[in-house]
């Protein structure tokens, strides 16, 4: 009897050790995926004003090499600016129709930490945590239509990534678990970069209207403040071109 009910310990533990694994996924380096800098901040404000001040239909082929060596792309409003207004996965329809959070700081003069900044193209606009300490346990909820564009791809730019002051005084997020409609999917670890990170997965979606989460589980804890920032999570996939 002893040897049985060892022998179904030793089972159960086997079981519940298969049940709780799950993927644990890092970043892949992609080509054109960016990264954000102070210099290259200031470097796209020095460019904009030139063009202003010249004025565009004045600017000579020389002036445009000059703006392009400081930075400057055509296609984006802004230096932060995620989405260059060509076609993207986004133009299928794609994306969340709400997103949900389980706290937030509060505003604090003409900014706010709003989860909506998570997904506003822009990746100097972060959600906040808004929990005494690092926010382990909080979370975002994205949340798709049914028969949403296959998502195949997880783009994150970890901390508040407006500038390093920002980024380096307040907590970045070191590990975030992944659920599908409630269940646990994978891990995604992240890089303490200002860049953003790249996270591949098998092509996703549901028939059902369905959600994505994601639980902050570990952070890089910041020099300041332990508010741990997000500035942008977006997606790519299938189903568009």
């Amino acid at each position: 009897m002893k040897k049985l009910l060892i022998l179904f310990a030793l089972l159960l533990t086997n079981f519940i050790c298969k049940a709780q694994v799950i993927k644990s996924l890092n970043p892949i380096v992609k080509e054109y995926d960016r990264c954000f800098s102070d210099e290259g901040a200031a470097n796209y404000d020095k460019a904009l004003k030139y063009i202003k001040d010249k004025g565009e239909t004045n600017m000579s082929e020389s002036d445009w090499n000059y703006v392009q060596k400081l930075g400057y792309e055509e296609i984006y409003d802004s230096y932060f600016s995620l989405n260059g207004g060509g076609c993207s996965w986004y133009c299928g329809n794609g994306g969340p129709i709400k997103i949900t959070a389980s706290s937030r700081l509060n505003n604090q003069g003409n900014n706010n930490y709003n989860e909506k900044n998570l997904h506003d193209d822009y990746a100097n606009t972060p959600w906040v945590e808004g929990v005494k300490g690092c926010g382990i346990g909080e979370w975002v909820e994205y949340t798709f239509k049914a028969n949403n564009p296959r998502i195949t791809e997880i783009k994150i730019v970890n901390g508040y990534c407006k500038s390093y002051a920002a980024w380096k005084n307040n907590s970045r997020v070191k590990k975030l678990k992944l659920y599908i409609n409630g269940k646990s999917v994978a891990l995604l670890n992240l890089e303490d970069t200002r860049c953003v990170q790249s996270f591949e997965i098998s092509p996703l979606t549901d028939s059902k209207q369905w959600t994505m989460r994601f639980e902050i589980v570990d952070v890089y804890k910041g020099d300041k403040w332990d508010d741990t920032a997000i500035s942008e999570i977006y997606f790519d996939g299938l189903d568009v071109h």
